[in-house]
C-alpha cells in the first residue's frame, strides 16, 4: 500500500512545478489535485482553530469546541450589515474562514500558481527568510455521487458535524474564493494535523475521507523573491487574488519597491 502522506523536493520553478503536480496526479484527473502555500516549511496543516490563539500576550489553550462556536456566532451576527455577508447558515463558516475568523476549515487552491504565492509572500518577515512549502493533496474517487459533500444537497450535513476528513466545494459567497480558485477541507478533529489522519481501514467509513495522499514540497527561502517577481509577471498578486481596495494598495505598494529596487541594481 502506498504511503498517505510523503515528502518531496525542492521547486526551482515554476515549470518544475507544473511538473511535480502532473507527477503527482498521475493517471487521476487534473482537477483532483488541491494545492495550498504556506510561508514556513515547518508547518503543518492544522487548522487555525486547533492552534493557540494569542492576543497581547494571552493565549487560548488549543481547541475548544465552544470558542469555535462562540466565534462563529459573532460572526454572523455581524456580517450580515456588511455586503455579501447575508449568506445561508451553512455558508458562513466558508465565508468567516476566508476572512480570518479561526475555524476548523483548510483553505486549498486548484491553481499553483497561486499556491506558490501563497508560500512565498507573508506580512512576518521572519517567515520571508524562511523556505516556504506547497502541499498537495488528491482527492479520493468514491463510487457514489452522493458520498462526496454538497453543502447545497437537501439536508445535507453541517460541516461542523461532518466525520473524518471531506473536501469542500466552496460556493462562490466571497470574490476572494473566485479569485484564488478556492476550495477548503474540514476535519473532525481540528487539534490534530490532517498530515497524521490516515485513511480508515473499515469499508464502511471510506465516505468519511475524501483523500487519497498528500505530498509536501519545500520553495527554498532564497528563491521567494524570484517567484514573487515570476508571479506578477503572471498576473498572481495582491490585486489579482484580492479583490478588493486592500489588495490593490497592498499590490502597488510590492509593485513599486521591487521597481525601485531593480532601478537600484541597474544604477550600480
Amino acid at each position: 500500500m502506498p504511503k498517505f502522506f510523503t515528502l518531496g523536493k525542492r521547486i526551482t520553478s515554476i515549470p518544475d512545478l507544473l511538473k511535480h503536480v502532473q507527477d503527482f496526479v498521475g493517471k487521476s484527473p487534473i482537477e483532483d489535485v488541491y494545492l495550498r502555500g504556506q510561508a514556513n516549511y515547518i508547518w503543518g496543516l492544522q487548522p487555525a482553530i486547533g492552534r493557540k490563539l494569542s492576543y497581547f500576550g494571552l493565549t487560548t489553550h488549543g481547541y475548544d469546541r465552544k470558542l469555535e462556536g462562540r466565534l462563529l456566532h459573532q460572526f454572523r451576527r455581524y456580517a450580515r450589515a456588511f455586503p455579501g455577508g447575508n449568506v445561508d447558515e451553512r455558508e458562513i463558516l466558508l465565508l468567516a474562514a476566508h476572512h480570518g475568523v479561526p475555524v476548523r476549515l483548510l483553505d486549498w487552491t486548484s491553481n499553483p500558481l497561486v499556491a506558490l504565492y501563497f508560500a512565498c509572500v507573508d506580512s512576518d518577515d521572519r517567515n520571508r527568510r524562511e523556505s516556504g512549502a506547497i502541499w498537495m493533496i488528491l482527492r479520493k474517487t468514491h463510487r457514489r455521487r452522493e458520498d462526496y459533500y454538497d453543502i447545497y444537497r437537501r439536508n445535507a450535513t453541517e460541516i461542523l458535524r461532518l466525520k473524518g476528513v471531506k473536501i469542500i466545494y466552496a460556493p462562490y459567497v466571497s470574490p476572494r474564493i473566485m479569485a484564488q480558485s478556492g476550495h477548503f477541507t474540514t476535519q473532525d478533529n481540528p487539534a490534530k494535523n490532517l498530515e497524521n489522519y490516515r485513511p480508515p481501514r473499515n469499508p464502511k467509513n471510506a465516505k468519511t475521507f475524501d483523500i487519497m495522499k498528500i505530498e509536501k514540497w519545500e520553495v527554498p527561502a532564497g528563491k521567494k523573491l524570484h517567484f514573487i517577481s515570476e508571479l506578477q509577471r503572471c498576473g498572481i498578486n495582491e490585486r489579482a487574488l484580492f479583490p478588493d481596495l486592500d489588495g490593490i494598495a497592498r499590490s502597488i505598494v510590492r509593485t513599486e519597491v521591487l521597481r525601485s529596487q531593480a532601478g537600484g541594481k541597474n544604477r550600480r
